[in-house]
């Protein structure tokens, strides 16, 4: 970025004191004019992450389990693309990701490995069946759903919204209380089912939303087994939500498999400002969300966590300051700075922590069920300097930092003699100067 540019945009920041852990209107221009329109462009400090996935029309699944998603959730039991009709065997075991089990089988499991002997990955957490060879063996042989190894009473969700019904049978399955199965019918061809229930919160014929809690895991039906059958079917035909991921052609062709978890938000851009900032000092986080969907997604919580670079902490949160926004159809924001749009909210680094050089990750929260929707981590650092560091951005020691110190810093810029307006003393003046300068400005 040329001096010139950049200084022209100090010129035209106004930056108010940031009070009652709000930062002003005045400030956040500020930071807009110096970063959306100048050298310090918000794409400087951007990192892309891939998109979420499509899935069928406007129809999307919520997850049914608690602090989970669909790609960290401990799968025990893949959907099988291999079979014709649901519980019908074949030999073989494919997963949505195209992986294959079609080796040898425990006796009295419906388990197969694979010729190298090596773990099956998944949705990167595969489990296994404990008693049938764990990660080794991808389980079950004709299994229509998907099963989720889940402590005892772990709370489940409704996927979408839907009537509730307590089926005796359902398509493949003749003895549907002896798993205390709840259905969902969502009323337009998809409904859902969920067993092994150890209880039941919910009423026959009840109208529920999504992510309404309709019971707890357990092992009912199976005895010592704890975990959660989910399954999906569309028009009485089984489907896997995770759709079809392999190489080529999905070999099941009863109907169309798409990825159908919902909502597939995703932060495609992230920025925070400023990188340099005393114990104690409310940064700014920017969040770019893309939501595919046709639909604004609601009471979606933007949060954010700090630990330590080295030795790397715990990650660190500031709830107090947590926004809870709804994300409308397409790629950005609510605050828009010239072409781009962005969510936004405060993090306010606590006195307690020390100083020095910290990580910074982006998170995205379903609000009400606590799941992550997606997180990012940037691949710039955040310096926590001494509190006394305002009286240190003071280079003129009026006590004020203003444009008179921005003077005296542009005078010095580039230098390496270890002058005044080296104010992280890290041997040269630059932009991580004027970052403390900006993050203690006070313009009288």
């Amino acid at each position: 970025m040329a001096e010139k540019s950049y200084w022209k945009a100090i010129r035209r920041v106004r930056v108010s004191l940031v009070t009652n852990n709000r930062v002003s209107k005045g400030y956040r221009a500020g930071m807009r004019r110096c970063f959306a329109s100048y050298g310090l462009a918000f794409a400087t400090f951007l990192t892309v992450v891939p998109s979420g996935r499509t899935s069928e029309g406007d129809f999307y699944l919520g997850f049914p389990l608690s602090n989970y998603t669909p790609d960290n959730a401990p799968i025990s039991s893949v959907f099988d693309h291999s079979m014709n009709t649901q519980y019908s065997k074949n030999g073989t075991v494919i997963a949505y990701t195209g992986e294959s089990g079609d080796q040898h089988s425990i006796t009295g499991c419906d388990c197969y490995n694979k010729s190298d002997g090596l773990r099956f990955v998944v949705n990167g957490n595969y489990t296994g069946a404990v008693s049938c060879g764990s990660a080794y063996y991808l389980c079950y042989d004709g299994h229509p759903g998907v099963d989720y190894a889940v402590v005892n009473n772990t709370p489940v969700y409704s996927a979408s919204d839907g009537v509730v019904y307590f089926p005796s049978t359902f398509p493949g399955v003749s003895n549907a209380q002896q798993y205390h199965t709840v259905e969902i019918d969502h009323q337009n061809g998809y409904r859902t089912y969920y067993l092994h229930l150890s209880s039941r919160v919910v009423s026959e014929g009840q109208n529920i939303i999504q992510g309404q809690v309709i019971g707890y895991s357990g092992d009912y039906g199976s005895p010592g087994a704890y975990h959660l059958h989910f399954e999906v079917q569309k028009n009485g035909v089984p489907v896997d939500p995770y759709g079809w991921e392999g190489i080529g052609a999905d070999p099941y062709t009863r109907t169309a498999n798409v990825n159908l978890w919902n909502p597939p938000l995703s932060i495609v851009n992230i920025a925070f400002a400023p990188f340099t900032a005393n114990q104690g000092d409310l940064l700014i986080f920017y969040y770019m969300i893309n939501n595919p969907t046709p639909y604004p997604v609601q009471n979606v919580r933007l949060g954010a966590q700090i630990r330590t670079s080295s030795p790397q902490g715990p990650w660190m949160d500031d709830p107090e300051n947590d926004a809870v926004v709804t994300v409308t159809p397409g790629t950005g924001g609510t605050y828009c700075g010239g072409t781009t749009c962005w969510y936004f909210r405060n993090f306010k680094t606590q006195q307690a922590i020390t100083t020095g050089q910290y990580d910074v990750r982006f998170v995205i929260v379903d609000n009400t069920t606590e799941q992550w929707f997606d997180s990012v981590e940037s691949p710039y650092h955040l310096t926590v300097i001494p509190t006394g560091a305002r009286k240190t951005a003071d280079l003129n020691g009026d006590g004020y930092v203003n444009m008179v110190d921005a003077a005296i810093m542009m005078h010095y810029w580039g230098d390496t003699s270890k002058p005044p307006a080296d104010i992280n003393q890290d041997g040269y003046v630059n932009v991580q100067d004027v970052s403390i300068m900006m993050s203690n400005w006070y313009n009288p």
